[in-house]
């Protein structure tokens, strides 16, 4: 299936490693991309945007498009079961973390950064996108660490990244339109 990918993949993994890591930024992405684990990132930042009752529709939309974005991205592992790229290419590809998943395809974290950004951004009004423009770039950084630390493919995080927007656009579709749904329910119940 990834035939016609792998030696690009591969490719721009090898270069990566020989040419681009470096002893002042692997600490650094070792720690981004750790943050990403369990989703521990996106969920520290609903958390945060639930507190204040101005941002909680944008964590429940982000909420909506995580639990999108994740479902897809779990079943679609478990389903293709990619080897990671340090497994494929051992000795040669070397990651800079552990993992317990064995399955690369398609990007988790990339995936669930995505989807939450997505959503954030298409909900916030189109006079305050700056924190979703925001959000967007810390996920971008998030999808480029996997490739950083060698745990995924480029192809995995593509995947991931196109996963997770779909899933974030769905996601706040779906919260928009069963936020309407309760508003307009609760204001029948007012007029009669």
């Amino acid at each position: 299936m990834f035939d016609l990918v792998q030696p690009y993949d591969h490719a721009i993994l090898l270069w990566l490693q020989e040419n681009f890591r470096n002893a002042v930024l692997n600490p650094f992405m070792v720690f981004y991309t750790k943050l990403g684990n369990g989703g521990f990132l996106v969920l520290a930042a609903l958390a945060i945007l639930m507190i204040r009752k101005e941002t909680r529709r944008y964590a429940l939309a982000g909420l909506t498009g995580l639990v999108i974005g994740y479902a897809a991205i779990h079943l679609i592992k478990i389903t293709v079961m990619r080897p990671r790229p340090f497994v494929t290419y051992a000795g040669e590809l070397i990651p800079l973390t552990t993992i317990d998943d064995p399955n690369s395809f398609p990007s988790g974290h990339a995936g669930s950064c995505f989807s939450a950004a997505t959503a954030w951004t298409k909900a916030l009004p189109s006079e305050k996108k700056l924190p979703g423009i925001i959000a967007l770039c810390l996920a971008g950084l998030m999808a480029f660490s996997r490739l950083y630390v060698c745990v995924h493919y480029p192809s995995d995080v593509a995947a991931g990244i196109l996963i997770g927007i779909l899933g974030g656009l769905a996601g706040v579709f779906l919260y928009l339109r069963g936020e309407k749904y309760w508003l307009d329910k609760k204001k029948k119940t007012a007029e009669s």
